[in-house]
């Protein structure tokens, strides 16, 4: 028996998806869409789809669509994903979940009142060799009591022309939001944006500083810088009481000449993170198709927007913002049961 997953949205990171899911045993694509009918066309040729479209709905609707990877602009998600819960298909979503922590509650209001777990985020980094490392030795050998703070840096050689300081925040530190809250195992309560100087001919503020407390008082920083020019570069550390823990930076290969070796460092997030794109679909696509759920939920991407507009509104006020605070919902605990069955 053949698992049919179609895409929705075939640009750079769909077409990734797409490709990936075509390696998998016992996966089919019944489609690719996107917005372009030649982009949908091209990626469909590309990895075996039965047919392409322009239509995402006519895609949700798809009988012979078993599952969806929602991989459309950001604007979109939401209402895909609503759409995917109607009918009862699971979704892995892109991040962010939705536009706004509102429409992540509406997500999950949708996903509770049908009683099974069919909302997966797109946070890889959960799934890459480097922080699954990190989270086992921060789990072996450290209680949470003992852990202090935690320094990150995101650093992207250049940025489209288009972006923004605001992009950086949601398109870029959402990442380090997740991926502190599923490495310390506990919530952000408040954030700070700062910024002072900027790279020079910069048309926004780049480099910025982020500031976040966790509930138990665990400070942790970010380093956002969109046009470090040197390279594609992702850092972490958790500085404990009696150690520190640090993320390993991959060696694609290393040079020796002229008396000096050294070790280039990529400027495509792509390659930086190709296993846990890998590994993150394969997972998803293998727990779908048995009835589970693995990945970021719907509820860590509304915590995760939470966050986030607490970062945006920090970024315009200048002043420290505290996230809302909620009652976690047990259809969430993954001791719940609840897979897509």
């Amino acid at each position: 028996m053949s698992f049919g997953i179609a895409v929705i949205g075939a640009g750079m990171m769909g077409a990734q998806h797409a490709e990936n899911l075509s390696e998998i045993q016992g996966v089919h694509l019944p489609c690719v869409c996107d917005a372009s009918a030649a982009t949908a066309a091209d990626v469909a040729a590309r990895v075996g789809a039965n047919r392409h479209t322009t239509d995402p709905h006519s895609v949700v609707q798809d009988a012979s669509v078993d599952a969806i990877v929602v991989a459309s602009p950001d604007d979109t998600h939401a209402d895909l994903v609503l759409a995917a819960l109607e009918v009862g298909k699971p979704v892995l979503c892109e991040k962010p979940l939705a536009g706004s922590a509102k429409e992540c509650r509406s997500i999950i209001d949708a996903e509770i009142k049908g009683g099974r777990r069919l909302v997966t985020v797109g946070f890889m980094r959960r799934f890459d060799p480097h922080y699954l490392d990190l989270k086992s030795m921060l789990s072996a050998t450290t209680r949470s009591e003992d852990i202090m703070m935690m320094h990150c840096s995101h650093r992207n050689a250049t940025c489209p022309e288009w972006f923004t300081a605001e992009l950086g925040l949601s398109n870029a530190v959402v990442h380090e939001i997740d991926i502190a809250r599923w490495l310390l195992k506990e919530e952000i309560e408040t954030v700070q944006v700062m910024s002072r100087k900027k790279v020079p001919g910069s048309g926004f503020d780049d480099p910025q500083f982020v500031v976040m407390r966790t509930t138990s008082g665990t400070l942790v920083n970010v380093e956002i810088f969109m046009q470090s020019r040197y390279g594609y570069e992702i850092n972490a550390e958790v500085v404990c009481s009696d150690q520190v823990i640090a993320l390993s930076r991959p060696v694609y290969s290393r040079i020796k000449s002229s008396g000096a070796e050294r070790s280039p460092i990529t400027d495509d997030w792509r390659l930086r993170f190709k296993n846990a794109y890998k590994d993150e679909i394969t997972a998803w696509a293998v727990a779908v198709a048995e009835g589970n759920h693995v990945g970021a939920s719907a509820w860590d991407g509304l915590r995760a927007a939470l966050v986030t507009d607490a970062c945006l509104e920090s970024k315009m006020t200048g002043r420290e913002i505290v996230v809302p605070q909620m009652e976690f919902p047990t259809f969430y605990d993954e001791r719940s049961g609840r897979g897509t069955k």
